[in-house]
């Protein structure tokens, strides 16, 4: 199993508080973040700019950004390697609805599987299960599905509001595999699609940014029609659909399980190659 490495630096004397900075965040744009995202924009010293998670890995890297929440495998695969804040991650016990393969054949026969990169970790699970459960190794091809005009690939992997907003119907696709129903299916725990990465030179403000995460996740919560109706109208989501998605699908928690479900991701990202088998998972030891 993987080692999580618990940072212990967060509490070293005169480090500067995170209300006195300004902090550069990352955020997704998709419904699915709503719960954790939203007002978060509203905070003074937080400067949030939207994008795919896959371009946020870019700016990490690039120190564009102090903060993102970002694919779950980028915790393994950026340089610097982030540290990785155990709170308000995007997770699922089950089925997703949102990040799906689609296709016209059985998995055991996809040759060739079209992905929406826009979530790295999304991509390697659809590597990691087509193999695990089938036996298929499809060649990855990337697509994007938001500006694709014309007839679509026999088989494509679907992430987010795409899902729903694209076609992706059962008549035109019999094939539909929910990503985060096989995982827990076949492994008995959560999947966690996206975490909340810092860079290291900040982790003296990780306490605070934790602090400030959960309780924008716990207020949201408590307003939770109010954040649905506004979230499935900028989404073009039906609200019905909205509420359920956000409230049975997903869930926005990281306890012991969620833990053990990256442990055993980060397990198989190694066996299949893609990860350095070398980096171990850098947790905060955060007790909130």
């Amino acid at each position: 199993m993987t080692t999580l490495i618990r940072d212990q630096s967060a509490q070293d004397e005169g480090a500067p508080s995170c209300a006195a900075e300004v902090l550069r965040v990352g955020l997704v744009p998709y419904l699915n973040a709503w719960p954790v995202c939203w007002g978060l924009q509203q905070l003074s010293n937080w400067r949030t700019s939207p994008t795919v998670p896959s371009a946020l890995a870019g700016q990490f890297e690039a120190g564009e950004i102090d903060l993102s929440l970002g694919s779950s495998i980028d915790a393994m695969r950026l340089d610097p390697q982030p540290v990785v804040l155990p709170v308000s991650p995007i997770a699922s016990e089950g089925s997703t609805l949102t990040v799906r393969i689609v296709s016209q054949v059985d998995p055991v026969d996809i040759q060739a599987l079209h992905c929406d990169t826009d979530s790295h970790t999304s991509v390697a699970l659809a590597r990691i299960l087509l193999q695990d459960e089938w036996g298929a190794s499809p060649e990855i091809v990337p697509f994007d599905a938001r500006s694709h005009v014309g007839d679509w690939p026999n088989s494509v992997l679907l992430i987010g509001d795409k899902v729903i907003t694209d076609a992706s119907s059962e008549a035109h696709w019999p094939v539909q595999i929910d990503l985060g129903e096989v995982w827990t299916r076949t492994t008995g725990l959560p999947f966690v699609y996206a975490l909340w990465m810092l860079r290291p030179e900040q982790v003296h403000r990780a306490d605070s940014i934790c602090a400030v995460l959960d309780r924008q996740r716990r207020a949201n919560a408590l307003r939770f029609d109010a954040m649905v109706a506004r979230g499935a109208d900028a989404h073009g989501w039906p609200v019905a659909l909205a509420r359920e998605y956000l409230s049975r699908h997903l869930s926005y928690r990281f306890d012991e399980r969620h833990a053990q479900g990256l442990d055993l991701f980060v397990e198989r990202c190694r066996a299949h190659g893609l990860v350095d088998a070398g980096r171990m998972l850098q947790v905060h030891d955060w007790q909130g």
